[in-house]
């Protein structure tokens, strides 16, 4: 029965190819109802070639109801829930996400699906497309101006439910909402890379002081546990990566940095919110965000150029002594400070041996 339907939908997918006559005829006859039945079907290969076959449809001729009625929304969550499956027979699906991107209708589609987790499997299509060929030209075509703006929109919004400012962080109910901010954070540090293109992105007020205050946030005594692993070594055998804040304190960090980048209002925003302090202090490891160090030192080199106001606050702050350093100690070592003023690390002298 699987191949009997499967053969017969191929067939008329290869009716609508080129023919701009059968196109009309049969999105007519088979939107919605015919196409929302079969993609309710049980097995993705018959689902992929009804997508084969809308595709074809909209290929050259983009429909609008597909994406502004609750009809063809219900369709795009179908196609959407396919492709998140994990399983073959899903690319004439990528292919429909990659086409209704294209031409413009994302935050249209991105509003309409239901649930966090196809709102997550979007917004990473489009990360990994971007990372593919990161050029000016592919972003664009990917995310206008105007649907950037819509992702940093969404970002602000959402960075209160995942922070509560008042209370301490609750992992259980806030886990799956880090996920998809975070996928939102890793676009815009893509799109802000861009300062011609994006410029009115990477000089959005809101975007900015929002993404200060949530690093300010997630640097909090109630909060650091779950953005942050500073205290010790992890077991070489820890995968990190599925932890559900793995890199968010470091992609906030890149985007200061990006919109930073010849931005003196930024600049200067950064000093009246007391947070180049803040800054200093990630320049240290942390399992839970890899090379936080380095994109501390970039984010900082950004908020110092040509500011002198910025750079007298570095000047004028005065050296306390040595920080403790657990991860060393728990590894054996020390930090000396030498009478020049250098540091050097140095192993931990034997109990034993003295």
């Amino acid at each position: 029965m699987k191949q009997v339907l499967s053969s017969g939908i191929q067939l008329l997918g290869n009716v609508v190819v080129d023919h701009k006559k059968n196109k009309e005829i049969v999105w007519k006859l088979c939107f919605p109802n015919f196409f929302m039945k079969v993609m309710r079907h049980r097995y993705n290969e018959v689902k992929n070639c009804v997508c084969m076959v809308i595709y074809n449809c909209i290929r050259e001729k983009l429909r609008t109801e597909l994406y502004t009625t609750t009809e063809g929304l219900s369709l795009v969550n179908d196609i959407v829930k396919m492709c998140c499956t994990n399983e073959t027979n899903v690319e004439w699906g990528i292919f429909i996400i990659e086409l209704l991107i294209k031409n413009g209708s994302f935050q249209q589609v991105y509003t309409g699906l239901k649930d966090n987790a196809l709102r997550l499997f979007l917004l990473e299509s489009i990360e990994h497309r971007l990372k593919d060929n990161l050029t000016p030209e592919c972003c664009v075509s990917s995310i206008s101006l105007d649907n950037a703006i819509f992702i940093s929109q969404t970002f602000e919004d959402s960075i209160n439910k995942v922070l509560n400012f008042e209370k301490s962080f609750d992992v259980q109910k806030s886990s799956s909402q880090v996920i998809l901010v975070n996928s939102l954070l890793r676009l815009l540090c893509l799109l802000t890379a861009f300062e011609d293109e994006y410029q009115e992105l990477r000089s959005r007020k809101c975007l900015f002081e929002t993404t200060l205050v949530t690093l300010r946030e997630t640097s909090s005594e109630e909060n650091m546990s779950f953005f942050s692993n500073l205290k010790r070594f992890s077991n070489p055998d820890d995968d990190n990566s599925t932890h559900p804040a793995f890199g968010f304190k470091r992609n906030l960090i890149q985007l200061i940095g990006n919109m930073c980048y010849l931005n003196t209002l930024n600049q200067d925003c950064v000093r009246h919110m007391d947070c180049i302090p803040l800054l200093l202090e990630h320049c240290n490891v942390d399992d839970y965000n890899p090379y936080i160090c380095q994109w501390a030192i970039f984010c900082l080199r950004n908020v110092l150029e040509n500011n002198l106001e910025n750079q007298q606050v570095i000047r004028s702050l005065t050296k306390l002594g040595l920080a403790s350093n657990t991860r060393l100690a728990e590894a054996g070592f020390v930090v000396e400070e030498m009478a020049d003023g250098k540091l050097r690390v140095v192993g931990k002298p034997n109990k034993e041996s003295s």
